[in-house]
């Protein structure tokens, strides 16, 4: 290539360049910029929550922008030299489209367009529910345990849209036992944990309290238990046993419990208990010293022979005599009560009544006399064992019947009247 040609190409890039410079920064051509996914942000929810109502959502709304301007002026925009706001001051419940405020930071830029320009917005009642509080912490070394002494509450009021607010189980409070020390207690603020019924957590509601806690590290033993059982099972049953745990871990300051070797609980009354019975233990824990969360479930069942008895007093008068014979009546020679004990299963004799165990003797086969009767129950039953005090009764049975004329006219009319013949004659 000549040297001519060489320079004819270098002048003609030079013009080209200085012909863009002259447009950009002469002429300066209008132009547009799209800046997408601008934040909204949501202003008057204080006269929402003052109207008591929560959006539903995450409250994250973006819209696209398109600015117009000198291209000069153009280059270089960002996100920040645009705002977009929208105004919740006027929500209903239900659905609510909300339109939506943009505007430049820059003179000399202009709004050219808003995509979209409304915001759709569900809208709920602004609920606040107290949910239970559970304090989780790791294990310590070993033979310490990690003891909460005190916190603020049971309970902490979680608030925000109605059915947000219910899928919180419960809040958590993750304490550091690391920032603990041995019998030398701390006082903590912590912040909770909004969960679910699966543990997950809870987003867009708000914990309107902090929970103060107090805990510390203590040694753990393991003691006697003396369960203390005192009473006697309904109609005279008897124990067969029981699986309560024989032991104990507890926690305290080491030098505390150096002096504990065995536990108490409280009482278990088991006064006419007619079945076998379930109790939950109480231990009676001295001061300062608290239950391990070692220890196995503290309950367990007393057992009873499954064997019972039902007492019953009866006046002679209730005595019922069976199968009088005929022509004849009965005199009961025996005075006093009859007293029986009815024996059984637990199951059929809490059931049994003064009606059930009517005591009688039986006259059948019989002829006038004197007889000593065993006692039976009139309405005996397989199932049922009795016991009659006394076991047997006396009674005369007398024939009603006149006796027949032998003709020795000893104590009769016919024989008074031939004395009195025999004088006259």
């Amino acid at each position: 290539m000549s040297k001519t040609r060489i320079v004819e190409l270098v002048l003609a890039v030079f013009i080209a360049v200085a012909l863009w410079a002259y447009v950009i920064n002469v002429v300066n051509p209008p132009t547009e910029v799209t800046l997408r996914n601008i934040p909204v942000d949501l202003t008057g929810q204080e006269v929402m929550n003052y109207n008591k109502l929560a959006i539903v959502g995450e409250g994250d709304y973006t819209v696209d922008v398109v600015l117009s301007g000198a291209r000069k002026d153009i280059a270089g925009v960002t996100a920040d030299d645009v705002s977009a706001t929208a105004d919740l001051s006027s929500m209903k419940l239900g659905q609510n489209y909300i339109d939506v405020d943009v505007k430049s930071r820059r003179d000399t830029l202009s709004v050219a367009d808003v995509r979209s320009p409304r915001i759709q917005v569900y809208v709920e009642e602004l609920v606040v529910v107290d949910k239970p509080l559970n304090i989780n912490y790791s294990a310590a070394g070993e033979g310490y345990e990690p003891t909460i002494l005190s916190y603020t509450s049971d309970v902490i009021a979680v608030s925000g849209a109605r059915s947000i607010v219910e899928k919180v189980a419960e809040v958590r409070i993750d304490l550091d036992v690391t920032d603990l020390a041995i019998d030398s207690p701390r006082t903590e603020t912590l912040s909770g944990i909004p969960l679910d019924a699966n543990g997950n957590l809870v987003e867009l509601v708000k914990l309107d309290d902090q929970i103060r806690v107090s805990a510390v590290i203590y040694a753990v033993k393991t003691v006697n238990l003396n369960v203390r059982i005192v009473g006697s099972p309904g109609y005279s049953a008897t124990v067969r046993g029981n699986d309560f745990p024989t032991a104990v871990s507890i926690k305290g300051a080491a030098r505390r419990l150096e002096t504990l070797d065995s536990i108490d609980t409280e009482i278990i009354n088991i006064d006419g208990i007619i079945s076998d019975h379930s109790y939950t233990l109480e231990p009676i824990l001295p001061a300062g010293v608290y239950l391990s969360d070692n220890n196995a479930d503290l309950s367990g069942t007393i057992t009873l022979v499954n064997v019972g008895k039902n007492s019953f007093t009866y006046g002679m008068d209730k005595l019922v005599l069976r199968n009088i014979p005929a022509d004849c009546e009965v005199n009961l020679l025996t005075e006093g009560d009859i007293s029986v004990t009815a024996t059984s299963t637990l199951e059929i004799i809490q059931n049994v009544t003064e009606n059930d165990i009517v005591p009688g003797v039986d006259l059948s086969m019989l002829e006038p006399g004197t007889y000593s009767l065993p006692i039976e129950s009139v309405y005996g039953s397989g199932e049922i064992n009795y016991e009659f005090v006394p076991s047997y009764v006396d009674v005369e049975i007398v024939s009603t019947l006149e006796e027949p004329d032998d003709g020795s006219g000893e104590g009769g009319e016919n024989g008074e009247g031939s004395a009195e013949e025999d004088a006259q004659d």
